[in-house]
């Protein structure tokens, strides 16, 4: 067993300013700060709904694997979340599941960016052409627009996350990204966390390997656990970690992204594996931005679970995400019927992600594919 271990995702975060103009990158959006990216979905399915208040009960269509963020957002707006199936080896929406949920209370559609891979609005557009009173709302907690890749326009609002291990990650903090002049809405004042440079620090600290190492095996801190929270209030965003993204955008636009063709190079015709996101032909999907973590489709829960106890034990910063489908999350048991999204579950079963930050080195990357290569082979 390695003591060393390198955490699956996140970025030093950078203190200095900088002039880079981050709302040029949304030059026909408003621009709305929030505490979290929860709180961003939960103001877009808010305003939605004071546009649309006729409809007392308001439904929201769900992919059925993600983040619990996503119901806990649906949950303070009001909505009722109504899970969508996947197609098959993909996180897009299956398109016959999700014909059969549009109803006469169907609101808004949470199009979800899933480590990277954008969804297609415009076929989620088209497929609501009966229904023109749906909103869609782009999720982008885990990809941030670059001057090359910028935001689309298909959707009626596109939400962003700073979290800890985001693309921008500064420990909190949400953006909204809307077409049209927002409606007015109870939004508390920020919250100054005073010992947020505390925090900033010792995160910045705690991404070395050696100390992520000590502190992933403490008993009780639950590190990368996933479980439903519930949102309580909407707060505008500490003005501290506001005062720092520009500097930290222009650092991702910086990135490079070696890391990933190191990873498409490996991976290219395995037996067994599939890559969302990369064609059989060896090139990345026209969805497909920079990756937050790099997915990988085993052939099963057990292949999949065998691989990732090796690469775990050896500390190479590789998780199985989310572990479940959005009916088993915990916090979430015995809401929502399992059986109806099977194509979640399966690919919830097969996910493995490895790590693609900063301290990810071509080393890293060579015990990460021999251990692979040791189990497929």
């Amino acid at each position: 067993m390695s003591w060393a271990v390198y955490p699956p995702a996140g970025n030093a975060v950078v203190l200095q300013p900088s002039s880079f103009d981050v709302a040029g990158l949304f030059p026909v959006h408003q621009l709305i700060w929030l505490q979290s990216g929860t709180a961003a979905l939960a103001f877009c399915l808010r305003q939605h709904h004071l546009r649309h208040s006729q409809i007392s009960q308001p439904e929201v269509l769900i992919p059925a694997y993600g983040c619990p963020d996503l119901v806990a957002a649906a949950d303070y707006a009001g909505y009722i979340p109504r899970l969508v199936d996947l197609a098959e080896d993909t996180s897009e929406y299956d398109s016959g599941a999700f014909k059969a949920a549009v109803n006469e209370n169907t609101l808004a559609v949470l199009a979800v960016n899933f480590l990277g891979m954008a969804a297609d609005v415009g076929v989620i557009r088209s497929m609501l052409a009966e229904s023109p009173n749906v909103s869609i709302i782009e999720d982008n907690a885990q990809w941030f627009p670059q001057p090359d890749r910028p935001v689309t326009t298909e959707a009626d609002y596109i939400t962003f996350s700073f979290g800890r291990g985001k693309a921008i990650g500064l420990l909190g903090g949400g953006l909204v990204a809307c077409r049209e002049q927002p409606l007015l809405l109870d939004v508390k004042a920020p919250k100054i966390d005073r010992l947020w440079p505390v925090k900033v620090r010792l995160y910045n600290a705690l991404l070395h390997p050696a100390l992520y190492g000590v502190v992933s095996r403490m008993p009780g801190l639950s590190l990368g656990q996933t479980r439903y929270h519930a949102l309580t209030e909407l707060a505008g965003m500490d003005p501290q970690p506001q005062a720092v993204l520009a500097a930290n955008v222009e650092r991702y636009g910086q990135f490079d992204a070696w890391r990933e063709v190191c990873f498409d190079e490996a991976f290219t015709n395995w037996p067994h594996i599939s890559v969302p996101g990369f064609s059989p032909q060896g090139t990345p999907a026209a969805n497909r931005g920079r990756l937050l973590r790099y997915p990988l489709l085993l052939a099963d829960s057990e292949q999949r679970d065998a691989v990732l106890a090796s690469l775990s034990k050896a500390g190479l910063g590789a998780t199985a995400m989310y572990r479940h489908a959005l009916p088993d999350i915990a916090g979430l048991e015995g809401r929502f019927d399992r059986t109806t999204v099977p194509n979640a579950n399966r690919f919830a079963d097969r996910l493995l992600t490895l790590p693609l930050h900063a301290g990810v080195t071509r080393a890293v990357i060579e015990r990460i594919t021999a251990t692979l290569a040791r189990h497929l082979d």
